[in-house]
């Protein structure tokens, strides 16, 4: 987790400095349907210039199949040829990123003496969130808020001080 936040503040700074280029993501949303596909192109210049495309389907009903709701691939291209360079499963790769994301942010805005952390949501991606915010800080209390009060215990169930 440590190597993952690190990498996602190179890339939110790598945003911030216009060496990234991400533009909005498409959206297929058939009529009637809650589920969708998401298309989130991106391309990152510098010495080693790198295409990536997420593909990910998101179906709402895959926790009652215990499945991720997110299932999906992410791509790699070398951003001078062209080539793949790497197909990846998009669920652990979500998690890990969102919740270095999450890292990112509670070091730059918490204030240093912040000793209780909270996780909203108890879903596939809070127990990588969990991780990070370890990973980051130790935490005297991590409070968890679910859907349901199982769910929410389940997962503090996993992590000391949750």
């Amino acid at each position: 987790m440590e190597g993952c936040i690190a990498a996602m503040e190179a890339a939110l700074t790598a945003l911030a400095s216009g060496e990234l280029h991400l533009p909005l993501r498409s959206i297929v949303r058939p009529p009637e349907r809650d589920d969708l596909l998401g298309l989130m192109p991106s391309h990152r210049g510098g010495d080693q210039p790198v295409y990536a495309l997420k593909t990910v389907c998101v179906v709402p009903d895959n926790p009652s199949r215990g499945l991720d709701p997110h299932q999906g691939t992410v791509t790699l291209y070398d951003g001078e040829t062209g080539e793949v360079r790497a197909v990846m499963n998009a669920s652990p790769i979500t998690a890990i990123r969102t919740a270095a994301c999450t890292a990112v942010a509670t070091r730059l805005l918490a204030r240093e003496d912040a000793r209780v952390a909270a996780v909203i949501g108890a879903g596939h991606q809070a127990k990588a969130h969990l991780e990070a915010l370890r990973t980051l800080r130790d935490f005297d209390e991590i409070r968890i808020a679910g859907r349901t009060e199982e769910h929410a215990a389940a997962l503090a169930a996993t992590s000391p001080n949750a």
